[in-house]
């Protein structure tokens, strides 16, 4: 944030140096993909509570779990840390600019593998958890018991002793 801030003070000019740009840049990426996946991770682990509730233990969740983070994080770093192995440059010094690699075959990677493979992933585990939630709920009307639609008319006849 405080390198934005200086960045949106320089009416967008890049005055702090090559290395800092990268390490903002960087850094911005892999928050920003990270934060994706783990929204990907906890949708996952929604869908495998609610479709295998007996199987997904405590023990099972706890190490699936650590293995998503991982996955999350080691995902974000690729996609964040390719432009600083040579996939394009993010720091220009004739313009001042400093931003996400414009390299055509590393945007479509980043945008593949931060955006549309999450999104394609999450709404497919919520329609999945919709369906198995929707289904549970037909299986449930089933067992109940439903009120006669006739009015049923019930007397009372009272009787006054004499």
């Amino acid at each position: 944030m405080p390198l934005s801030l200086v960045h949106e003070l320089n009416n967008r000019h890049w005055r702090l140096g090559r290395v800092l740009c990268h390490i903002w840049i960087s850094f911005d990426v892999l928050c920003c993909t990270a934060s994706i996946w783990n929204v990907t991770a906890i949708a996952l682990d929604r869908y495998w509570s609610i479709t295998r509730h007996l199987e997904y233990t405590l023990k099972t969740r706890k190490r699936i779990s650590n293995f998503m983070i991982l996955l999350t994080w080691l995902l974000s770093a690729v996609i964040s840390l390719s432009p600083l192995f040579g996939w394009g440059e993010t720091y220009s010094e004739i313009t001042e600019k400093c931003q996400v690699s414009q390299e055509p075959s590393y945007t479509i990677f980043s945008t593949f593998g931060a955006f549309y493979l999450p999104l394609c992933v999450v709404l497919f585990v919520y329609w999945k958890i919709y369906k198995a939630a929707k289904f549970r709920i037909g299986s449930k009307k089933t067992n109940t018991i439903t009120p006669m639609p006739e009015v049923i008319e019930v007397r009372f006849i009272f009787m006054i002793p004499y």
